[in-house]
């Protein structure tokens, strides 16, 4: 009896892992990616249906350390859009990667577009981060270097589309 009441405790006291959530977010939303990104926990999903994401919240974007998905629904670049509105006066880029991610994080399906910073106009990662990024399509970013990515760390980029982006070096 006794050992049945201690495994029972023990169960209690050691949870089992929590499933990953899927968290959807549409252009039209009050949510923006970065609150979901807040919401989100190691492992689940964030998942951008189609259309174009502009604005505060929707570009400047940490994966604030967690091994998360970023996605969009279809897995079509074209559809998903994220408009980051840079300008040679006014930097903005969709995502700043430099806190920890793993290769388990995924960037993908997803068009970033109008990007303009220093280091990687569209996405810049950096040491300790190692996001794979897959299936992307960078348009149009400008960086003194990386104009559409600047990746100086490990990690993985596959099947991404760069077009038009600008850079003095890289």
């Amino acid at each position: 009896m006794r050992k049945l009441f201690l495994m029972t405790l023990v169960r209690v006291l050691i949870p089992s892992p929590a499933p990953a959530d899927t968290i959807y977010v549409s252009p039209e939303d009050t949510l923006t990616i970065r609150t979901a990104i807040i919401w989100s926990s190691p492992g689940d999903e964030i998942v951008l249906r189609d259309g174009v994401f502009t604005g505060p919240g929707n570009r400047d974007l940490s994966l604030m350390g967690k091994n998360i998905t970023v996605r969009s629904e279809g897995n079509d670049p074209t559809l998903c859009i994220i408009d980051c509105e840079g300008t040679s006066t006014d930097f903005h880029r969709a995502f700043m990667l430099q806190e920890g991610e793993g290769a388990e994080a995924l960037i993908s399906g997803i068009t970033i577009t109008n990007g303009n910073h220093t280091w990687g106009g569209g996405i810049y990662n950096s040491y300790p981060s190692s996001v794979t990024i897959s299936n992307c399509h960078f348009v149009n970013n400008n960086a003194y270097e990386g104009g559409g990515l600047a990746y100086s760390s490990f990690g993985v980029i596959s099947d991404c589309v760069f077009i038009g982006n600008t850079a003095l070096t890289g």
